[in-house]
């Protein structure tokens, strides 16, 4: 490696970002419209790719390398026919909106209105999103934008166990918090044994986050109902929160997942919600939090308020029972990646848990009612990815986006309609075409040809869906989740790749 000479200069020549944007966009649209790049493709490319660090290098040179990759890449935006898992594409508006801010480059984490309107966009984006949801903003005024479901459910996870401790600690008679006495001395000082999360088929990410959060994946109890594993058993509920199953003295997370991962499905509704609070008061008062995990589900809300979707939106009711939820907006709302929200009742529960005061010259003023999103998020540095989600609630408005979740809901029942009418299939985990909502799970009822029905779906190359377990049986799914879609057209493709994987 040769030494730099005293007077060097870091220099790196200019990309005309128009000339950029075109030669991508031609790279994109060369690439074949197939869920899966071709095996050639791959033998082709993987040999091109740097393993170690040149010594030197050229960007116009990288720049072309890099458009030579599209055809080896598999994703929704690529292919309308990606239904392997819940993931939307991106819409246009979303794109561009995330293209200006890779170009504009902000750091959202530190409110200075006289700085950038960044954080103010943040605000206000967030305040549209709550409404989407058909919540009040007044109500659930802690609000923060998160990376993605699992770093909703992690933020969400670390506010409810400090708030519970916290709520502990103070009916002990204690000043300390956990943020000053830290997890264990907090357990210690309030008589707290543990903290336990409680649901039903809940997502990974909560099993996930309680690694991470040191409270013990071996605490995370599923209390599904036998039969209906996306359905809390408010009797297992009462044991495990309450007394009955030595659990005194332990605190308790009650998560209510809006999406169970094979089939949609949801515990909810408001008589279900309901009795889920008033068990919770009976046997665990001020013991327990209700974290709705909203995941694509929550988005049953937002759909046009018709008969045709009836059954939906009141499965989605009852939030007002919670203490908190979360959003994915890269699924069903078609935003890019690192794009997801967490709700709390107030802002104080986020930023018990996030604030970064040690910092004295990333102090902000106290009466400013936008705060900053570093107080009350994961991360200080992050890029600006509440600009898509403006863009989209900005460009499509409710209406808009109402019809983008009606059309995938009728995509997935139109598909869950011809599965049940081919006589080789069985639609999962019930025949109710009228009880699907973006998810359709199916399996051949021949086991031996069910064994190897994910192969033979996906390497037509026409289609690219998941595999999954059903009552221990190999099973499909269909997740239905982007922006480009025509129900006929793309019910009957999928209509043929079933009928020649038979």
């Amino acid at each position: 490696m040769s030494s730099p000479t005293p007077n060097s200069t870091f220099t790196t020549p200019p990309l005309d970002r128009t000339t950029v944007a075109t030669l991508i966009s031609t790279s994109l649209s060369a690439r074949p419209p197939l869920p899966f790049p071709t095996p050639t493709t791959l033998t082709t490319l993987t040999p091109t790719l740097l393993s170690h660090l040149p010594p030197t290098g050229h960007p116009p040179t990288t720049l072309s390398h890099l458009l030579t990759l599209p055809p080896a890449f598999s994703s929704p935006l690529l292919t309308p026919a990606f239904y392997a898992f819940v993931t939307g594409s991106t819409l246009p508006i979303a794109a561009a909106a995330d293209n200006l801010a890779t170009a504009l480059d902000c750091n959202v984490a530190v409110h200075d209105r006289g700085a950038s309107l960044a954080t103010t966009i943040e605000a206000h984006t967030l305040t549209m999103l709550t409404e989407l949801l058909r919540l009040s903003p007044e109500v659930w005024g802690g609000r923060a934008i998160t990376p993605g479901a699992t770093g909703s459910n992690i933020l969400a996870m670390a506010t409810a166990r400090d708030a519970l401790l916290d709520r502990r600690l103070k009916a002990s008679g204690s000043a300390e918090t956990v943020a000053s006495a830290g997890i264990v001395g907090a357990c210690v000082q309030a008589g707290v044994k543990g903290v336990q999360i409680l649901g039903a088929a809940a997502h990974s990410s909560v099993y996930k986050a309680a690694g991470v959060l040191g409270l013990g994946r071996g605490n995370v109890r599923d209390v599904g109902v036998e039969g209906e594993p996306w359905r809390l058993d408010l009797e297992k509920v009462r044991r495990e929160a309450g007394r009955e199953a030595g659990r005194e003295g332990w605190v308790s997370v009650v998560v209510v997942g809006m999406g169970e991962v094979n089939t949609g499905r949801y515990f909810g509704g408001e008589e279900e919600m309901k009795g889920l609070k008033g068990c919770l008061e009976e046997v665990a008062k001020g013991r327990a939090w209700i974290h709705v995990d909203g995941a694509f589900g929550i988005f049953a809300r937002s759909l046009p308020e018709t008969e045709e979707f009836a059954s939906l939106r009141a499965s989605s009711e009852g939030l007002q029972y919670a203490d908190s939820i979360t959003a994915d907006c890269h699924k069903a709302l078609n935003t890019p990646y690192a794009s997801a929200i967490l709700l709390t009742r107030t802002e104080t529960d986020l930023n018990n848990v996030c604030n970064n005061g040690a910092a004295a010259y990333l102090k902000t003023s106290a009466t400013d009612p936008i705060p900053s999103p570093l107080n009350h998020g994961l991360e200080n540095s992050r890029r600006f990815s509440a600009l898509p989600i403006y863009a989209v609630l900005h460009a499509h408005g409710r209406e808009g986006l109402a019809l983008l979740f009606a059309t995938q809901v009728r995509l997935a029942r139109a598909v869950a309609s011809m599965v049940k009418e081919l006589e080789a299939y069985e639609l999962l985990p019930t025949a109710e075409v009228a009880e699907v909502g973006t998810i359709v799970l199916f399996r051949l009822r021949d086991q031996g040809r069910n064994e190897e029905l994910l192969g033979r779906i996906n390497d037509q190359n026409r289609i690219y869906v998941s595999g999954t377990s059903w009552e221990g049986r190999p099973a499909v799914r269909v997740a239905v989740s982007g922006w480009e879609m025509d129900v006929e057209k793309d019910t009957s493709v999928i209509r043929e790749v079933l009928k020649a994987a038979e």
